[in-house]
């Protein structure tokens, strides 16, 4: 009789047990994918990728659109989680051997990225450059998801691993930031330059004021909090709070989760500015477990998106390897002129051009002018393009990979293993 009750509903059961099947084998393949990426540097977001592509062919129009419901909350969350993480991982101390060159890489790189794609999209697809310019931001900058793993699995320079550390831990946040500054003048249709500027301004400077004066106030409130109880998972819950939070006065959420982050991360260093109590710090396990939260989302994240993927216009992926040979050419030309009058190699120059994949910061991105914008869009050439920054998006992110890959392959193993720069600068004196 009991076991009756319990499997009334046998078709439920069914579609329960496939869920949870699905579940183990997306986080078995993204733990399987660190292992591969470990010994052939092939990221694991492809074999994400591939998963959730491979899955929209067993899904409907209709099982589709109920997915793209979730695009919203889910985008959200994943954009949420990768700004605290980086600001979490942000070492303000470690990164300033290359601060210099890393900084300047990641502006000529991402002002050159955003430029041609602006053009590109307008020329041949003809876009209005705003549109295009979004998505050259989206695109625009390395991931710090793939970069950073290769290059410490690479053991190349120091100077050179902390120039791309930086580059590529700064486009993650370039990325988000630009990118929310050109919906929020998409989405208000405010043509004015100056007026759109000071929204931007003061939608940021609510963010960083709200994630670090949250942020401090946390730290002194977590030296009581810890007396009675210490869960990692509470830093996080007050990240979503100061999001929902920012977001609801009209500031931007995204910004204070990232400062949020930052100042968590880099306890000691602001200890010297500010006096916070000695008892207070973020151990090495809770940034393990910030590490492990980034990926399950993320793991989820990419299959969603390989399973959202629109096979109906293969131009798609026309487009996107186009990009990525155009990238490759500009990055090739940011690497030189901000590599100028340094010790790095023509050889080295080469590996770090083609260190350009892109990663979560893009797919978060890809997700949200459709989902922010799409209401109140009438013109369908404008709807048009929305539903296709998806899939140009996630062709980029899947050929910028392979790039990557085959980069690493013939360059990144004839580097110097380890090879110390202490004088970067040719003309720098003693």
């Amino acid at each position: 009789m009991l076991k009756n009750q319990l499997f009334v509903n046998p078709i439920m059961d069914t579609l329960t047990l496939a869920i949870f099947f699905l579940a183990s084998v997306i986080l078995l393949l993204g733990f399987a994918g660190q292992v591969i990426f470990k010994k052939t540097s092939i990221p694991d977001i492809i074999w994400l990728l591939l998963l959730g592509i491979g899955l929209s062919f067993l899904l409907g129009p209709e099982q589709k659109s109920m997915l793209v419901s979730f695009a919203g909350p889910f985008g959200a969350l994943a954009l949420i989680m990768i700004l605290f993480n980086s600001g979490m991982e942000f070492d303000l101390i470690a990164f300033s051997q290359g601060v210099f060159r890393g900084t300047l890489l990641t502006l000529v790189a991402f002002l050159f990225t955003a430029l041609i794609t602006a053009g590109i999209t307008s020329a041949i697809l003809g876009w209005p450059v705003m549109y295009g310019l979004l998505l050259g931001v989206a695109v625009g900058g390395t991931s710090s998801g793939v970069i950073i793993p290769i290059v410490t699995r690479l053991k190349v320079s120091d100077y050179l691993k902390s120039i791309l550390t930086v580059e590529s831990t700064a486009t993650d946040i370039f990325v988000i930031v630009f990118a929310i500054a050109i919906l929020d003048v998409l989405q208000t249709g405010t043509t004015d330059v100056l007026t759109a500027f000071k929204s931007i301004t003061a939608a940021f400077s609510i963010g960083i004021t709200i994630g670090l004066v949250g942020a401090l106030l946390w730290l002194f409130l977590l030296r009581e909090i810890e007396k009675e109880v210490r869960s990692y998972l509470l830093d996080f819950t007050i990240v979503l709070l100061l999001y929902v939070f920012t977001e609801f006065i009209g500031g931007a959420g995204a910004i204070a989760a990232l400062t949020f982050g930052l100042v968590l991360g880099n306890i000691n260093t602001i200890r010297k500015v500010i006096k916070i109590p000695e008892g207070v710090r973020i151990t090495r396990g809770e940034k393990i477990f910030y590490s492990e939260l980034n990926f399950f989302i993320r793991s989820f994240f990419f299959v969603y998106l390989g399973v959202m993927f629109d096979f109906s216009n293969l131009a798609y992926l026309g487009i996107g390897l186009l990009l990525v040979l155009l990238f490759l050419i500009v990055r090739t030309l940011a690497v030189y002129i901000s590599m100028f009058k340094t010790n790095i190699t023509d050889k080295e120059k080469n590996f770090i051009s083609v260190m350009m994949a892109r990663g979560l910061a893009a797919a978060v991105i890809s997700q949200m002018p459709y989902s922010v914008l799409s209401q109140s869009v009438t013109d369908e050439h404008i709807l048009t393009i929305l539903r296709s920054f998806s899939p140009i998006v996630l062709a980029v992110i899947l050929f910028s990979i392979i790039a990557t890959v085959v980069g690493v392959y013939f360059l990144g193993r004839s580097l110097p293993s380890g090879q110390k720069q202490e004088v970067p600068e040719v003309n720098k004196k003693a």
